[in-house]
């Protein structure tokens, strides 16, 4: 039996070089075990049920062909993905292979790092669809316990869609940062969305994102329901390789089948697809409002109309043919995403609706009034701006006065290469501290220029202890060692605190807040960080630390976690001015 979270692949190869090739490739990363011909293999395959099964075509008695075709039919080892060893590179033999059932081929002679690379992405997508049929297992179960209610539903939704990210890295040269504000007009709506980057093919470094943004038909409370049948079923297609055509119309299929869904019950969506290296974006509207697209000042709208596209609703009519367009997005385009929501926010008071007119006349008001604003500046004030004019009141998370959910999904490409950097060479702790200061001093009227005021002692502690620590652990050998800082500021701050020291693993560090480490002279830098900094990322070993750092106000942060409990008492012990 394979422990919890171990991977084990199955190699059956009758070459015992091609065997310890692929050990040695392998080996450091994965448990192996090994088959010399076709049908041990196909009795260990169902003796151990690996997660992947690297095979072999010639060999003799039974061939790779026949193995593969045997093991998708037996129900335990089906689902095995199987990927094919073989010098065999002609189209038809390749047909063969994937007709049998394979999900790739690697021809030989082949290099390690290219076995590495296959065998990883598709482990990746195992991953990936073991934990939606665990989260659809848990979600049968509790149906028929006859337990589920509205909480739960939320939880499970948020599960399978995971937490929505804040940045995603493109390329070393492009950011995409992500504000999304959402709120249902009852205790939970019908508007659903996630955010989902696709491992990169083998032979290639860069992925590729997808985002999906549905809006559920009615109010009622099965709508979350529903929402979680649908992203279910998204969230298991997208471990495919089907295109965004083919992804769109398998789900209609199944929406269209399950019977979950009534005959009147259908979903507006908006797909897209960015390509990282190329920031290519293949998009697809089912019936959705448009997108806007910002680039230099102007405002788009894609399409240009509302209802413009050809596409319908999904769950409308199966067998519907969906189609996509293009789009060729540059560093500082802004996308703005919403539900019909937005448009229907006059409806209860005023009876009437926003047009795609309004919309575009509000965002280039806000545009030729804030001058360099940041995507995120732009949905807040959007949102405001048309909730006043409506009437209602709105407050992302908290409060909705309408009759109608409200999605607005805010996403902007940063220029990643715009940093400042600074080199510090510390000659003992009492200069340490005036470095600190000094670049704070540097750094604060950009704070205040920026809206960061109300962030600023949390900034100034989180960089003194990143600082702190580079120099007390990363350079006890090596003081006359600079330690960088590099920062930016886009929709966020990012501050990065390099050194060069022999680097650590900050999570086994002890947790200064327990009892039983309440003298622990090691951890309390990191914690202190931690809960200063919205988000807090390691890297080269340790000897890297990049803090994010937001512009909301405290009232909006997340309430309940330590982390918005941290940023209250730090405020608390801010320094005021004296009256």
């Amino acid at each position: 039996m394979k422990s919890a979270g171990a991977q084990i692949i199955l190699i059956v190869d009758d070459s015992d070089i091609n065997r310890a090739l692929l050990r040695n490739a392998l080996g450091k990363t994965y448990l192996l075990d090994e088959a010399a011909d076709g049908e041990a293999g196909l009795l260990k395959a169902r003796e151990i049920l690996p997660d992947l099964i690297l095979l072999d075509i010639r060999m003799p008695r039974l061939d790779g062909f026949e193995v593969c075709a045997r093991l998708k039919a037996d129900p335990n080892t089906r689902n095995i993905p199987v990927i094919f060893i073989t010098a065999l590179d002609e189209p038809q033999n390749l047909k063969k292979g994937f007709e049998a059932g394979a999900v790739d081929y690697i021809t030989k002679p082949f290099s390690q790092a290219e076995a590495l690379a296959r065998v990883k992405t598709h482990l990746e997508l195992v991953a990936n669809r073991k934990s939606v049929e665990q989260q659809n297992a848990l979600l049968r179960k509790t149906v028929r316990e006859q337990e589920l209610n509205i909480e739960l539903a939320r939880k499970i939704l948020n599960f399978i869609n995971s937490k929505t990210p804040r940045t995603i890295e493109l390329s070393p040269e492009a950011i995409l940062c992500i504000h999304a504000a959402s709120t249902p007009c009852k205790t939970e709506g019908g508007d659903h969305y996630f955010f989902r980057t696709l491992p990169a093919p083998a032979g290639t470094r860069h992925g590729k994102t997808i985002v999906s943004l549905k809006d559920q038909s009615g109010h009622s409370v099965n709508c979350i329901l529903r929402s979680i049948v649908t992203d279910l079923a998204n969230n298991i297609l997208l471990n495919g390789s089907l295109d965004l055509e083919e992804m769109a119309e398998r789900l209609n299929d199944t929406i269209c089948q399950a019977r979950v869904f009534k005959e009147d019950h259908f979903f507006t969506a908006l797909f897209a697809e960015l390509e990282h290296q190329t920031l290519r974006m293949r998009f697809l509207n089912a019936g959705h409002p448009p997108f806007l697209l910002i680039r230099n000042g102007e405002v788009r709208a894609f399409p240009p109309e509302p209802g413009e596209g050809g596409n319908l609703p999904v769950g409308v009519m199966a067998g519907a043919r969906f189609t996509t367009e293009e789009l060729q997005l540059q560093p500082g385009d802004m996308l703005l995403l919403y539900t019909d929501g937005l448009t229907d926010l006059p409806v209860r008071k005023q009876q009437r609706t926003f047009t795609l007119d309004d919309i575009l006349r509000q965002v280039r008001a806000i545009l030729k009034e804030q001058e360099g604003i940041t995507v995120t500046e732009l949905v807040e004030l959007l949102l405001k701006t048309l909730a006043d004019e409506a009437e209602e009141e709105l407050i992302p998370l908290l409060r909705n006065t309408s009759d109608d959910d409200i999605t607005l999904l805010g996403l902007e490409i940063e220029d990643a290469r715009r940093v400042n950097t600074r080199e510090f060479i510390p000659a003992n702790y009492d200069s340490i501290d005036e470095l600190i200061n000094a670049f704070m001093a540097e750094l604060r009227p950009q704070l205040a220029g920026r809206g960061y005021e109300h962030r600023e002692f949390q900034i100034q502690i989180a960089i003194s202890e990143a600082i702190l620590n580079a120099w007390k652990h990363g350079h006890k050998k090596e003081r006359a060692a600079p330690i960088t800082v590099r920062w930016r500021f886009g929709n966020d701050l990012t501050v990065e605190v390099h050194d060069r020291g022999q680097g650590f693993d900050p999570h086994t560090l002890p947790d200064p807040t327990s009892r039983r480490n309440i003298t622990a002279e090691n951890g309390r830098g990191i914690f202190i960080i931690r809960e200063c900094a919205q988000h807090v990322f390691w890297q080269n070993g340790g000897r890297q630390v990049q803090m994010i750092f937001n512009q909301l106000p405290l009232e909006q942060m997340e309430h309940g976690t330590e982390s918005g409990r941290m940023a209250a008492i730090l405020d608390e012990l801010r320094p005021r001015p004296s009256s």
